[in-house]
């Protein structure tokens, strides 16, 4: 079992659909587990405007704390447990305590110089120091400025900060969802909205490749990865 804890100290940065997003792709094969660890529950409320449309489980949790003993239990349930987590300075003991427990951390971004900064702190103060593996996902990116995305990634590898070769993109249907209560394995199905599912599927393969789970054995995470829907 994976536990990956989806952090930044800044809020606005998609954390939230990062999470829920990566959750409904890692469902397509695999049982999925996500924990609200933020006291904003945006995932909460997101969940609960799904109700029973969700592909995977979801839980609320007040104390971090209890991190240790999901884990335990979660391990013979779950092969995947995703926690969103605070964005807010005042959310680092919070931070500290998920890392504590995590396998793996995701750090969103947008592609703008102001939010790359902020990252770039809690990479080396918190997440660093951590020892946990991580990625940094760029996105929200307009994609009609490219450029800016790469100017993100050129600062980060700048830094030796590492992140996904992926990213995603701010599109329509991410900032419906969490009100229509749908993730991106459930949007409609026009270009766009298949597009933003391969991009988080784009993300996943990179995921899987760092917990050294083999492609070319075809496992069915990596296989529900990379399999585009036909429909």
């Amino acid at each position: 079992m994976q536990l990956i804890a989806v952090v930044d100290e800044k809020g606005g940065v998609g954390k939230t659909t990062t999470a829920m997003s990566l959750a409904a792709i890692c469902s397509e094969a695999s049982r999925t587990l996500v924990v609200d660890v933020d006291p904003q529950g945006s995932a909460s409320w997101w969940a609960e405007n799904a109700g029973e449309r969700l592909p995977f489980d979801f839980t609320t949790e007040k104390d971090p704390g209890v991190l240790k003993s999901v884990r335990d239990v979660a391990a013979s349930e779950y092969d995947v447990v995703i926690v969103d987590t605070p964005g807010s300075l005042e959310g680092a003991q919070i931070l500290s305590t998920v890392l504590a427990n995590a396998d793996y951390v995701i750090v969103p971004t947008e592609p703008a110089a102001l939010a790359v900064m902020p990252l770039i702190r809690t990479v080396r103060t918190l997440i660093g120091p951590s020892g946990v593996n991580y990625r940094v996902l760029v996105n929200k990116v307009d994609g009609r400025a490219l450029g800016q995305r790469d100017e993100a990634f050129a600062m980060l590898d700048a830094q030796g900060i590492r992140r996904f070769r992926a990213s995603t993109r701010q599109l329509t249907a991410h900032a419906y969802a969490p009100a229509q209560g749908i993730v991106v394995t459930q949007y409609s199905r026009d270009r766009y909205s298949i597009e933003a599912a391969s991009e988080y599927r784009a993300v996943a393969l990179e995921m899987f490749s760092d917990w050294q789970i083999s492609i070319g054995r075809h496992t069915p995470l990596a296989v529900a990865a990379r399999t585009e829907d036909a429909s």
